[in-house]
């Protein structure tokens, strides 16, 4: 505290002395502590504090955050509400102090400190973190076996907040902690499965030789670890008495010791699976936040692992005997309240693809915690660009979302009925031209009828929200996908009887960390133009498909300076070689996405792409469907290798299905659309399904027109495109036209 009110910049710099030497975020944070400006300086504290309140440094950060917001709250008392210090930050500061102080299980210093900001955040008013801060206490007055004043805060944070989807979770979860604490152990039954018996038997072996080889000795080794650890494997073999709780408190109370020796003796293996079964524990006690912690810190050994591999096939190996390990932890938070951590988690899960492909392709190591601390900025640049931020994990049986509102609050979705599979099953109907036909692979069915019905659940539980306020006609949506969602606009999705799109603009994102690089960036529209116009051998008898296939360059050139490529000087080598970067870059091209089920290689990183000319000419519509001629695709590993740079530029694909993405390795989406924005792209306009030459040039001119000439925001442009469409009637009104375009990425 000191060093904060020296008003000295060395005295500031003197707490970056006592952080972990691997944050990535100390050059940021000492830029804003050498700022004269107080507010700033507080931004610094409070991004220190919340990458370190998370399981790195927890006890560095609960310190400073106590100190932090005392500072905090004084530069906020001399600027007043209008100042450039957010009370969001001041109160985030406090929120993740409390936590802090609990992951270290010191629940004293917790309601000690949470008794000392509650009464001046309930002053303030504050909307933002008094909940979360609310939740922390109430889980420090559990662990401190303060039930009644738990209880008692709990109906004081109920009657306080606007918005009680946070406290209705954590009170559905006091409500069951405080049952499992009074459940009696089932009445004994006869015998147990031949499971269990052939278990019992392999573990008397095993002590009887651990007896030898240890002399039974009372320090703690790696055979008496793995003994504790095969002895509460028994409670999840046994399904008769398995839940009992006492036993599985006893079995946490032999489990936390072993996971102290673990990690600080180095057996990585032996911690990590302590962990696991800590979870395993907490979880069947209904101890959500217990059951998260464990979680937490078992990603943090899973990925300081894979961190230094750069072989995405070995990376993807490290967590393969977890593979079930960031569903449960988002459970897990969600369940405890935990909104904010919960979407730091679906963030850092989809972002582990993204490091093992730049491990391997750019030759650069990303840390996975580069993916989940955008999520913390994500309430302050919803608030800075009045829209909302929704992000999805899609786990075997259901979806996870957060939405980070533009009144800078959090609001998960709780389980939407939606899994991988049943999502994955709408893939074959994205185009509604499919919808109640049969099949395609066995021409039995139709299984889907109509796909924007099927995944309406993915966005009816935001209705509350709009009826509230939170979120209001004419607001912009961006939405981050998750595996098969990819391939699903969510514009016709259906939503309150009508399609997404009617309520709000739309646009998509591959995860928090891609859309705070583009949005801590003024938006800007290009000036000149690059077109690469390639059609097929097969097109060249076709007048009108050429016509269509230029129209879109015509029309640039006539509004913008810039540069065409057409038919054969439409190579990867001339689109190597040419100013890319500032630039509206249009593709007027075929294009191809593998189709599972389809012979031939899947992966779309290397079999996804645009079909340019090559040193013998035009492309080969038939043999590019049939994926012989792959020399002439330019696809995401061509153009990451390629090193093309679409910095600050717009992307228009003018070609079939090339706005497809498939899961990869490591659960993310490795498209062209993915591999375009790694290039440096500000946004992108690609089609979901194939679509014609004609419809397409008519789409994206209109976009053109509305964008390029009458100055409106990209998405304003692109929603009032589709609307143009819809009200023409006829063809143009159906979903197949209007609904084929997403857009990606900038939408200012």
């Amino acid at each position: 505290m000191a060093a904060l009110q020296s008003g000295s910049t060395y005295e500031r710099m003197t707490i970056l002395d006592e952080i972990p030497s691997t944050s990535s975020i100390r050059n940021s944070a000492a830029l804003l502590l050498k700022s004269d400006n107080a507010a700033m300086q507080v931004m610094a504290l409070n991004m220190l504090v919340t990458e370190h309140g998370f399981g790195l440094a927890a006890r560095f950060a609960g310190d400073l955050a106590r100190a932090a917001y005392t500072f905090a709250r004084e530069v906020y008392a001399k600027q007043g509400q209008d100042g450039q210090l957010a009370l969001f930050t001041v109160s985030a500061i406090a929120s993740s102090g409390v936590h802090a102080y609990n992951l270290l299980g010191h629940y004293a210093e917790t309601v000690e400190f949470a008794e000392e900001v509650v009464p001046e955040l309930e002053a303030l008013d504050d909307k933002a973190n008094l909940p979360d801060v609310y939740a922390h206490q109430i889980e420090a007055l559990l662990g401190l076996h303060r039930v009644d004043e738990a209880c008692r805060l709990l109906e004081k944070a109920e009657a306080r907040t606007e918005h009680s989807v946070h406290l209705q979770r954590l009170k559905n979860a006091l409500n069951e902690i405080i049952q499992s604490a009074t459940l009696l152990p089932p009445e004994s039954a006869p015998a147990t499965t031949m499971e269990l018996e052939a278990f019992l038997g392999l573990d008397k072996l095993l002590r009887e030789g651990e007896k030898v080889l240890t002399k039974s000795g009372e320090e703690m080794n790696e055979w008496k670890a793995h003994a504790t650890l095969r002895g509460v494997g028994q409670i999840f073999l046994d399904h008769i008495h398995g839940p009992d709780p006492v036993r599985l408190k006893k079995a946490i109370q032999e489990l936390l010791p072993l996971e102290v020796w673990a990690r600080i003796n180095g057996h990585t293996d032996v911690y990590n699976e302590a962990l696991w079964e800590l979870y395993l524990c907490h979880s069947r006690l209904c101890a959500w936040s217990a059951a998260a912690d464990a979680l937490q810190n078992l990603r943090l050994s899973v990925e300081k692992r894979r961190a230094g591999i750069r072989n995405p096939l070995e990376r993807a190996g490290a967590g393969t005997k977890y593979p079930h390990l960031y569903p449960a932890l988002c459970q897990m938070l969600q369940k405890a309240g935990r909104i904010h951590e919960l979407l730091g988690a679906i963030e850092a899960a989809k972002g582990r693809a993204v490091a093992d492909v730049m491990a391997q392709r750019a030759d650069q190591v990303i840390d996975e915690a580069e993916f989940a601390e955008p999520a913390g900025r994500m309430s302050e640049l919803m608030r800075q660009n009045n829209a909302h931020y929704l992000s999805f994990l899609v786990d075997e049986d259901m979806t996870l979302a957060v939405l980070v509102g533009k009144d800078a609050q959090l609001y998960p979705s709780g389980p939407i009925p939606l899994g991988k599979e049943q999502i994955r099953d709408t893939t074959p109907y994205v185009d509604p031209r499919s919808w109640g036909l049969p099949h395609p692979s066995d021409l039995t069915g139709p299984d889907v009828e109509d796909t924007s019905k099927v995944l309406a659940p993915l966005v009816s539980w935001l209705e509350p929200l709009f009826e509230s306020g939170v979120i209001e006609d004419e607001d912009h949506l961006c939405y981050s996908p998750d595996a098969h969602l990819h391939q699903l606009p969510l514009a016709y999705v259906q939503f309150m009887g009508k399609p997404l799109v009617e309520k709000l603009s739309i646009s998509r994102t591959h995860g928090a960390r891609a859309l705070s690089l583009i949005l801590d960036k003024q938006p800007s529209r290009p000036a000149s133009f690059v077109s690469v116009e390639v059609p097929g051998l097969q097109d060249l008898s076709e007048q009108a498909m050429l016509h269509s296939l230029h129209a879109a360059g015509v029309w640039l050139a006539e509004h913008l300076p810039g540069t065409i490529y057409r038919g054969e000087r439409g190579t990867l080598q001339g689109v190597c070689r040419a100013q890319l970067a500032g630039r509206v870059v249009h593709f007027a091209t075929h294009g191809t996405f593998p189709r599972e089920g389809d012979p031939g290689p899947q992966n779309p990183f290397d079999h996804s792409g645009l079909a340019l000319a090559g040193a013998d000419g035009l492309p080969d519509v038939t043999q590019i469907a049939r994926g012989r001629a792959d020399e002439k695709l330019l696809t995401p590993a061509r153009m990451l290798e390629a090193r093309l740079d679409f910095s600050d530029s717009h992307v228009t694909l003018q070609a079939c299905v090339v706005g497809l993405a498939r899961e990869g390795i490591g659960g993310d989406a490795l498209g062209l659309d993915w591999a375009i924005f790694q290039q440096g792209a500000s946004s992108l306009l690609a089609a979901h399904w194939d679509v014609s030459a004609a419809l397409s040039a008519q789409f994206f001119l209109q976009f053109y027109r509305a964008w390029l000439q009458q100055g409106k925001p990209r998405a304003a442009a692109w929603r009032e495109t589709i609307a143009e469409m819809r009200n023409e009637g006829g063809a143009l009104a159906e979903p197949y036209a209007w609904a084929a375009f997403s857009l990606s990425g900038d939408w200012r």
